[in-house]
C-alpha cells in the first residue's frame, strides 16, 4: 500500500484533527492550561533551544501526535506502508521462539510496534502499569484480535498484558522469557516517581536532555538476571504520511560487570538513544506530557547578592517573576504555578489580585500598602521567595 492508497477516512481524520488542535485556545480550558504550563516548564529545562514564544504551539503539536499515534492502531494496513529496519532479523528470531526484551518509547507512531509484532504472529507480552491496564487494557486486547483477523491469523490467541506494578512481576516475566516469549516495555512511561518516592531503589538517576532524570532500571535488571538481550526500538514519522520502525543492535548482558553498574549504564544508554532522536523529532515525543513526574527538581538557595538586595528594596522596581512562576485564573479558583519545582499552589483571590498588580514593574517606594491590603513584610517575603524580583 502506498500513501496514495491510504483510506480517505484516515486522511480526513488527520487533516481535521490537526486543524482542530491548532485552533485550541489552551488558556480557556483549565485542565489543558495547567498541563501546558507543566510542559512549558519542562521545555525550558530540557529543550532550551525552543523559544518561550513557541511553547504553546509546540504543546499543541505534541498533543496532536499523541492523538495520531492512538488513531494509527485502528488501521493495521499502515504496517504494509511502514519501513521496518531490522538488520539483525530480530522479528524472524522472535518468531522462531527466541526471547527478547524489546525496549521502546512513546515516540512517533509508537503503537504500530505492537501491531507489527502481532502481524508477524510473534508470541509476546506487553508489560505496562496498572492504570494503563484499567483504562486501555480491554481496547488493546480488542485491537490485538482485529489485527490477527486482518492478517488471517485465525489461531485462537489472546494478548497477555502484565502489570509492571505487581509484586510478582519479576517471576512472571522470567517465566515468560523461559517459554520463548518476547516482552515489550515502554521505558518512558507516565507513572514517574512523584508518588513512589519510598521506592527510589527501583530508579536510577541519569543524565537526560540537560537535566537529571529518575529512570526505571527494571528493564536492565531483568536482562541481567535472565541473560536475555535488550532490543531498543524506535518508531518515527519521517514525513507527513511516512513511518519508520528501527530495531537497534541488541544490548547483551555483560556478566563481567556487576549488576548495579550494568543496570545504570544500560539504562543511561537506552535514554541516550532516545535523546539522539529527540534532537530531530522532539514534537513526536508524547512523554513531554508527563516527563515532569521524573525529572530532578531545582533546589536553589538565595545568593549573597540577592540577600543584600532584599535589605534595600526601596529603590528597586518590582515585577512578577514570569520566568519562574505563572498565574492562572479559572473563575473561582486561583493558582500560582512554580515552574522550577513544578508545583501548583492554590491561592486566594486577594493574593492573586496582589500578584497581578506586579505584571508591570512598580517602584517599591511608591507602593500603597493600604490599597494592597498587605504589609511591607509580606512584600519582602514575596521578594525572598523570588515571586517578585
Amino acid at each position: 500500500m502506498s500513501k496514495f492508497d491510504i483510506p480517505f477516512e484516515y486522511l480526513d481524520w488527520v487533516v481535521s484533527t490537526k486543524k482542530n488542535v491548532d485552533s485550541l485556545d489552551v488558556e480557556s480550558i483549565g485542565g489543558l492550561e495547567i498541563l501546558h504550563h507543566f510542559m512549558s516548564a519542562c521545555y525550558s529545562k530540557m529543550y532550551p533551544e525552543l523559544p518561550n514564544s513557541e511553547h504553546f504551539n509546540f504543546s499543541k503539536t505534541v498533543k496532536f501526535h499523541q492523538m495520531w499515534a492512538a488513531f494509527d492502531q485502528e488501521f493495521p494496513s499502515l504496517i504494509n506502508d511502514t519501513i521496518i529496519s531490522d538488520s539483525d532479523n530480530v522479528l524472524g528470531k522472535a518468531k522462531e521462539g527466541n526471547p527478547f526484551i524489546i525496549c521502546t518509547y512513546h515516540l512517533g507512531s509508537y503503537r504500530l510496534l505492537n501491531s507489527i509484532l502481532i502481524s508477524k504472529d510473534i508470541d509476546f507480552c506487553l508489560v505496562t502499569d496498572n492504570q494503563y491496564i484499567k483504562d486501555q487494557g480491554k481496547k488493546t486486547k480488542e485491537i490485538f484480535k482485529s489485527i490477527r483477523n486482518f492478517y488471517s491469523l485465525f489461531e485462537n490467541k489472546d494478548l497477555e498484558i502484565l502489570d509492571a506494578e505487581n509484586p510478582l512481576i519479576g517471576l512472571q516475566t522470567i517465566r515468560k522469557l523461559k517459554m520463548g516469549y518476547t516482552l515489550l516495555f515502554y521505558i518512558d512511561g507516565n507513572t514517574g516517581v512523584t508518588s513512589k518516592l519510598s521506592n527510589l531503589d527501583n530508579f536510577v538517576k541519569i543524565n537526560f536532555l540537560n537535566t537529571q532524570y529518575y529512570a526505571r532500571k527494571g528493564i536492565a535488571y531483568l536482562s541481567y538476571i535472565s541473560g536475555v538481550p535488550i532490543i531498543p526500538v524506535v518508531s518515527l514519522r519521517t514525513n507527513w504520511l511516512e513511518r519508520k520502525v528501527i530495531f537497534h543492535s541488541e544490548i547483551k548482558v555483560d556478566l563481567n560487570v556487576d549488576k548495579e553498574n550494568y543496570c545504570n549504564k544500560t539504562t543511561q544508554k537506552l535514554y541516550d538513544i532516545l535523546s539522539d532522536y529527540l534532537k530531530k523529532y522532539p514534537e513526536q515525543w508524547e512523554s513531554w506530557m508527563y516527563v515532569h513526574k521524573s525529572i530532578k527538581l531545582n533546589e536553589e538557595k538565595i545568593s549573597a547578592q540577592e540577600e543584600k538586595n532584599l535589605l534595600n528594596p526601596d529603590e528597586n522596581l518590582l515585577v512578577f517573576n514570569f520566568e519562574e512562576y505563572e498565574l492562572m485564573n479559572f473563575g473561582s479558583q486561583f493558582i500560582l504555578f512554580e515552574k522550577n519545582n513544578l508545583k501548583i499552589h492554590i491561592i486566594s483571590e486577594q493574593f492573586y489580585n496582589v500578584l497581578t498588580s506586579f505584571r508591570e514593574p512598580i517602584s517599591f517606594s511608591k507602593l500603597n500598602f493600604e490599597n494592597f491590603k498587605v504589609t511591607k513584610k509580606a512584600i519582602l517575603e514575596l521578594i525572598e521567595l523570588k515571586i517578585l524580583h
